[in-house]
């Protein structure tokens, strides 16, 4: 099957928004899931591992969710590193 620049885009788009979980208003993680949840830099996963490959003939695309609730259990430079880029592009966000 041989699928479209513009169908690999829809797909993508309607998988981004199914995964978008509404951010709080300060930012911060609920108390109930900040108890359960690991410091900062105790972490132990790679991104790689909490990330979905798409991929099409000569196109691949990794999505990363950058909610803090997912990144705190990445690996220290991992958590660092996605970390920057959330507080990067916070304010672009609606």
């Amino acid at each position: 099957m041989i699928r479209t620049p513009l169908a690999v885009f829809a797909a993508v788009s309607a998988l981004g928004a199914a995964c978008t979980i509404a951010p709080s208003p300060d930012g911060a993680v609920a108390p109930a899931v900040a108890d359960s949840l690991p410091p900062p830099g105790f972490g132990t996963l790679r991104q790689e591992e909490i990330s979905m490959t798409l991929q099409n003939q000569d196109l691949q695309i990794l999505v990363t969710p950058l909610a803090e609730s997912v990144i705190l259990v990445t690996a220290p430079d991992t958590y660092e590193r996605l970390r920057r880029i959330a507080d990067q592009h916070r304010g672009d966000l609606p």
